[in-house]
């Protein structure tokens, strides 16, 4: 039996709550049973999780994860589709529902994040996953498909970046299907994609977080040489260069020339 809402269930749920899709919240509703259930599987939830699911709409993936007996907390910023999910999901026990910003949510908290991410948003919520998620095991999100390469980028190419960067030092990511805008209603004017990020939690935090500081400054004016970043972030040019050789570094090199190795040795020589 379905579970995920079909185009004509998300009309008629528009209708009866008073809505229509607010195009600066990104509400373009998952109406694909297969993939929806694809985005919950390739989250491996256990009943003794907690898990996080950021703007659930109508319930496209909460009725896949209802039954799975976790903790699920549920963040939606509007207030009429909270309501849809209290008239729907309120009895379930093991689910909260907050009307608040998924942003402020603490990922600390959770085991497992999944959201249909709100496009615009998808940095953000991405490194705040990376950045606050001390316990998340696994992440599967719905991303804007273009937003990918940015996810999966190896050095000297043109997505490399702080987000891939530190992705691949604290984690695995596994892109695992396009989804085309037929999946969606209303359609969106871009193709998805769903990444799993996997987080190894074998990595010293406070490490993470001086090497994601470092990594954002050296990355902060592209075009210039990793010396020039290097020596704006230490205030002095002569340490910068110092570091650099004794890493092993030309001083020529670009940050986007740089491996994840590498970011990880200057940062553990600026402890």
């Amino acid at each position: 039996m379905a579970k995920t809402p079909t185009k004509d269930h998300i009309v008629s749920y528009l209708s009866s709550y008073d809505m229509k899709p607010i195009h600066r919240l990104g509400q373009n509703f998952l109406i694909d049973e297969n993939i929806a259930a694809l985005i919950v599987a390739n989250a491996a939830i256990g009943a003794s999780d907690k898990v996080l699911e950021i703007g659930p709409g109508f319930g496209a993936l909460t009725h896949h994860l209802a039954p799975l007996g976790a903790a699920l907390d549920l963040y939606e910023l509007d207030q009429k589709m909270c309501q849809f999910l209290i008239d729907h999901f309120g009895k379930d026990p093991h689910i909260a529902i907050h009307h608040q910003d998924g942003l402020k949510a603490d990922f600390g908290a959770y085991d497992v994040i999944v959201s249909n991410l709100p496009y615009y948003l998808t940095t953000p919520f991405i490194e705040k996953t990376y950045r606050e998620g001390k316990n998340v095991k696994r992440a599967v999100y719905m991303i804007q498909k273009d937003v990918l390469p940015r996810l999966i980028a190896a050095p000297g190419s043109d997505g490399y970046g702080p987000l891939a960067v530190m992705l691949a030092y604290l984690g695995t990511v596994t892109p695992l299907i396009e989804v085309k805008p037929a999946s969606f209603y209303p359609e969106p004017p871009v193709d998805s994609s769903i990444v799993k990020i996997e987080f190894h939690h074998n990595n010293d935090e406070g490490f993470a977080k001086k090497m994601d500081k470092l990594v954002r400054a050296l990355f902060l004016s592209r075009r210039k040489t990793t010396l020039n970043n290097l020596a704006r972030y230490l205030q002095s040019k002569e340490k910068a260069a110092e570091v650099l050789q004794k890493a092993g570094i030309g001083l020529l090199k670009r940050p986007e020339q740089l491996s994840v190795a590498q970011f990880a040795i200057l940062t553990e020589m600026l402890r």
